[in-house]
């Protein structure tokens, strides 16, 4: 997966900035992963990035339970 934003998208300016995202985690496997976001200053042409690593697991399976006809 891959996102582009702007701040002016986010509409969103200054020193500080803040994003949200939600990540479609029912669409990855179970797995190890990593985040990468970078960040860069439009006007000084500087970039950051930073990474953050995590892990989907697989469902719990479930368990069917077989119902008993009621007693007399």
């Amino acid at each position: 997966m891959q996102f582009k934003e702007t701040s002016v998208e986010m509409k969103q300016t200054g020193d500080q900035v803040t994003i949200e995202r939600l990540l479609p985690l029912a669409t990855l496997g179970a797995g190890e992963y990593t985040l990468e976001v970078n960040a860069t200053d439009t006007l000084s042409k500087q970039t950051i990035s930073r990474t953050a690593d995590f892990t989907v697991k697989a469902a719990p399976e479930t368990k069917t339970v077989a119902k008993a006809a009621p007693g007399r």
